[in-house]
């Protein structure tokens, strides 16, 4: 017996064969838009959930055709979700500014007052005596034998006279204030003799100030240095201290040695910076 071999099987078998060709070329180029998408959510931090992890082909299934096009929408979804996450981030432009101030609140209350004195000078040339007013109030006025200045200036005593004898003698009190908590500052006072002088005329004795010196009174209370950073504001940016000084009688020779019965006066700068 023979068997007649039919044509049309033949062209139904190329064209599923040519059917499964194509299907596995769309099958192939998902796969590539898929692995695309994994490396872009690993890059872009998409979230994983938007991309599936596991893809099961089944080359010759019969969902095949149903099975793509659930996934083509799966990942059309995932396409639109991923785009509006990305259009919500914003840029915003935030504003940023800072204020200089170096300045440093310093202010001062009283005067340096000696109060009362009696006081005789020595007509020759560094015979002087001296008074002492410390800085600190509790110190009581003393005659001067140290410091630097005094030493320089007087170095003899002679016949000159300084004793205090009465009045109300008194410190400049100095404040530091709107500074930054526990900052160092460095205190200037005057490094050269005050003069405080009296409408006397020509050739008369008068009075200096040397040896300036600062005794803290805020914080922990301490003679204060003028060598750098010597002054520490507290927990509250500040500081208070006062001044004093030595007096002493005229260094220079002198006409005329006696003192009148007069306010004798003069002016000093004291400073603070960083």
């Amino acid at each position: 017996m023979h068997l007649r071999k039919h044509g049309k099987p033949k062209r139904q078998n190329r064209s599923k064969n040519t059917q499964f060709s194509n299907n596995l070329l769309k099958i192939k180029a998902l796969k590539k838009t898929v692995d695309s998408l994994t490396r872009l959510e690993q890059n872009m931090l998409v979230p994983s959930v938007l991309l599936p992890k596991q893809l099961n082909f089944s080359i010759g299934s019969a969902h095949m055709k149903q099975r793509n096009q659930k996934l083509v929408t799966g990942l059309s979804a995932a396409m639109l979700l991923m785009g509006s996450q990305l259009a919500l981030a914003e840029n915003v432009s935030v504003p940023a500014t800072v204020t200089v101030n170096n300045a440093i609140n310093f202010t001062f209350t009283g005067t340096l007052n000696f109060g009362q004195v009696r006081a005789a000078a020595d007509a020759t040339a560094s015979e002087c005596v001296g008074l002492v007013m410390s800085g600190n109030s509790a110190v009581a006025f003393a005659a001067a034998s140290t410091g630097t200045m005094f030493s320089t200036a007087c170095t003899g005593a002679g016949t000159a006279v300084l004793q205090a004898v009465g009045g109300t003698p008194a410190r400049p009190v100095f404040t530091v204030a709107g500074v930054a908590p526990f900052t160092n500052l460095t205190l200037t006072l005057p490094t050269v003799a005050v003069d405080l002088t009296a409408a006397t005329g020509p050739g008369t004795a008068q009075f200096q100030l040397v040896d300036f010196t600062a005794y803290k009174t805020s914080g922990t209370p301490g003679n204060v240095p003028t060598s750098a950073g010597g002054l520490a504001t507290d927990a509250a940016g500040g500081a208070v201290f006062a001044v004093g000084a030595t007096l002493i009688t005229h260094a220079a020779a002198v006409a005329t040695p006696t003192y009148q019965d007069l306010a004798y006066n003069g002016n000093f700068t004291v400073a603070v910076n960083y």
